[in-house]
């Protein structure tokens, strides 16, 4: 089950308070998702947060296959006025390595 790993840097001048209510705002309405197994947030620093969702592939993220719903969009842009997006990466499971070397075999 691929892993959505995110990292994002507050804006100077943001409230901590604020910035991360707006990161537990995305983990809910991830959570909301059908096929989205789990959703949190971190704090790296006291000015970086990484949020980590867990879901079947194709259900979250740029490249799902689902369209993006008002409130998904509403979340995410709620954190980015907070916030820069440093990284974003798709971590595969062990699973889906393996089957990803078998299929190049």
């Amino acid at each position: 089950m691929p892993l959505h790993i995110q990292k994002w840097e507050r804006r100077e001048g943001v409230d901590r308070d604020q910035f991360a209510r707006a990161a537990l705002n995305v983990c809910r309405q991830a959570r909301s998702v059908a096929g989205v197994r789990d959703a949190r947030f971190y704090w790296a620093n006291a000015d970086t947060i990484g949020v980590a969702v867990s879901a079947e592939p194709g259900v979250w993220g740029p490249n799902s296959s689902s369209d993006p719903t008002p409130d998904g969009a509403r979340v995410l842009f709620g954190l980015s006025d907070l916030a820069h997006m440093t990284q974003g990466e798709v971590w595969g499971d062990a699973a889906i390595g393996e089957q990803a070397y078998r299929m190049s075999r």
